[in-house]
């Protein structure tokens, strides 16, 4: 079975909304891509995630994660060969704004596999992103990748 990969960022979402748009789409797997499994806001460091979601979760920040030396083909095409529905989770709400979409989706789909971001009650595909996130990710500065 060939796999569908998605991503959302839970900046807007309760912990329990999260759980109904998992349990609504019918995720086999919420892959956390954030590079340290810790968040300020309640209900969603790793631990409560673990909890929530049992062996659907898994933190692949080690190579998924946005910072460091980028993500190396080699992610991308583990990633792409996972079955089943897969939805990868960061913290920022706007895909054009996060590593999901800019290093990603963006690798994946050079690789022949379109994501969708889930987004509000929208989905967008990676495709449909190209134009509308511009040329450069936000946090791009003089050819370096800057997070702050």
């Amino acid at each position: 079975m060939k796999n569908s990969i998605y991503t959302i960022g839970y900046q807007a979402l309760s912990p329990q909304m999260l759980e109904d748009i998992v349990a609504g789409m019918r995720i086999d797997r919420l892959l956390d891509v954030r590079n340290a499994p810790f968040s300020k806001k309640p209900g969603f460091g790793k631990k409560e995630l673990q909890m929530r979601f049992a062996e659907r979760y898994e933190w692949r920040g080690d190579i998924l994660g946005g910072k460091g030396d980028g993500i190396r083909r080699e992610a991308l095409e583990w990633l792409s060969a996972q079955e089943g529905r897969i939805m990868l989770l960061c913290m920022e709400d706007d895909p054009c704004r996060c590593h999901r979409y800019w290093l990603i989706a963006r690798g994946l789909l050079d690789i022949g596999v379109e994501c969708v971001h889930i987004q509000a009650d929208n989905g967008f595909s990676t495709s449909d992103l190209l134009g509308r996130c511009g040329e450069h990710p936000p946090w791009e500065r003089q050819g370096k990748l800057d997070f702050s």
